[in-house]
């Protein structure tokens, strides 16, 4: 009897370490998103998304960055600046960039097996784009030890979005 209940807890906590995040990702309410940039590198998945490709000037620009862990552990704690992204914003066809990026001491965050982490990028707005085509870049920067010097990851991303009267 004591065998049949240790067994049913044994399957119970291995279906929850198994499938728990990618339940929690099925029904987690997401943005509608068609313009998006995916690289995979090592245990993780980075994502840079927009709501679309083409603003208007007077539009609100949405642009948001996921990262996933998805290696064998059932969480891994990160190592990073106030923001796990570090973003530049290029002119694709005008001479235009800037650097957004958060300088911190270091802060912590627990990444879940197989649940995304996001951050928006809502101070893209205050840049008051003019016309015209630009190349979001983000870069996951963090590292997996306390000191940061032995294990830094630095996963690119980036997508182009364009800006018409």
């Amino acid at each position: 009897m004591i065998r049949k209940g240790l067994l049913l807890f044994s399957l119970i906590l291995l279906f929850t370490w198994a499938f728990s995040g990618r339940v929690y990702e099925a029904v987690r309410v997401k943005p509608e998103s068609t313009h998006w940039s995916e690289l995979k590198q090592d245990k993780y998945v980075v994502r840079l998304e927009a709501s679309k490709e083409t603003y208007r000037t007077d539009e609100i620009i949405k642009v948001w960055s996921t990262i996933a862990y998805n290696g064998y552990k059932p969480f891994k704690l990160i190592y990073h600046a106030a923001s796990i992204f570090h973003m530049n914003v290029y002119g694709v066809d005008h001479d235009y960039y800037s650097d957004i990026h958060m300088k911190m001491p270091r802060i912590t965050t627990v990444l879940y097996r197989n649940v995304s982490h996001t951050d928006e990028f809502n101070v893209i707005n205050k840049l008051k784009l003019s016309p015209g085509k630009y190349r979001i870049e983000t870069v996951a920067d963090f590292s997996t030890n306390g000191e940061g010097l032995n294990r830094q990851v630095k996963i690119p991303t980036q997508l182009i979005i364009e800006i018409t009267e």
